[in-house]
């Protein structure tokens, strides 16, 4: 459900301004408290903007490392299993 930009506003104020508790906010208005935690948080960090846009972006883009590149192992060619020629390769 998408809330409008007047609602969200009158929410984070009820709990800002007029000292509300999160979840008594979230209780009066039918709404779920981490939606109200949320839209304080983008209050808190975007200002108004954070509050207008309906599906704010609050973390940053991920820098993607590039993945390694897996390295060719040499198995060396051996049938004889015994211990002897197992201390050898050693």
């Amino acid at each position: 459900m998408s809330y409008s930009y007047q609602f969200r506003l009158k929410i984070i104020t009820l709990v800002t301004e007029q000292d509300y508790g999160i979840r008594e906010v979230a209780k009066l208005h039918k709404i779920s408290h981490a939606l109200v935690i949320y839209w304080l948080k983008a209050f808190r960090e975007r200002g108004l903007d954070g509050v207008k846009s309906p599906h704010t972006n609050l973390h940053p883009p991920k820098i993607v490392k590039p993945k390694m590149k897996k390295k060719d192992i040499e198995i060396p060619e051996t049938t004889d299993f015994s211990p002897k020629a197992f201390k050898k390769l050693q």
